[in-house]
């Protein structure tokens, strides 16, 4: 089973690809095309049976009280 932290994927594609990559609208979709290459990669790679894609951002806090410096160079 493939389990994809969405939230993390999206947001690691839309800073890794350049915003003009645009769809037939004109509206940048740079994170969905970077996030679908990667798990369609990783898929052709495991072969999983399963695949689960999470999201769920207002919960993510935790992960600031387990590791004071997570994302401490992000801006709010």
């Amino acid at each position: 089973m493939l389990i994809v932290d969405g939230d993390s994927i999206f947001f690691r594609a839309f800073f890794a690809l350049p915003k003009s990559i645009k769809g037939a609208d004109g509206q940048p979709v740079n994170a969905l095309l970077g996030a679908a290459n990667l798990i369609l990669r990783v898929i052709e790679d495991h072969k999983p049976r399963a695949v689960v894609v999470c999201f769920g951002q207002e919960a993510a806090h935790y992960r600031k009280e387990l590791y004071e410096p997570y994302h401490a160079h992000r801006p709010e």
